[in-house]
């Protein structure tokens, strides 16, 4: 494997690590997804112009879609995680895709 692929995958994981640990840190400290939760009645009041259960997008609130985010994030790391796998050889043999794909 070349060493460029290895260097822009270490880069993609430094810059999938940084959000995730700062989205846990926000979590543990009681912070919501801002998308999901409804924003306080005067906030609602200066961006949307009315307060009915509304997100700080104006869009109605919807706390189910809170969970997305975990998935979002869980899905990139698992396919970071199985790329460093196939890379190591842990799967597929590398002699094996050395003569398969040249």
């Amino acid at each position: 494997m070349g060493a460029g692929f290895l260097g822009w995958l270490r880069l993609t994981w430094v810059l999938t690590l940084l959000p995730a640990v700062t989205g846990i840190i926000m979590a543990v400290g009681g912070g919501k997804v801002p998308s999901s939760v409804a924003a306080p009645a005067e906030v609602q009041q200066d961006l949307c112009g009315r307060v009915a259960h509304l997100t700080r997008y104006c869009l109605p609130a919807d706390p189910v879609r809170d969970m997305e985010h975990w998935m979002y994030s869980g899905f990139t790391l698992l396919s970071l995680l199985a790329l460093e796998g196939l890379l190591r050889g842990r799967w597929v043999d590398n002699r094996w895709a050395s003569s398969c794909c040249q």
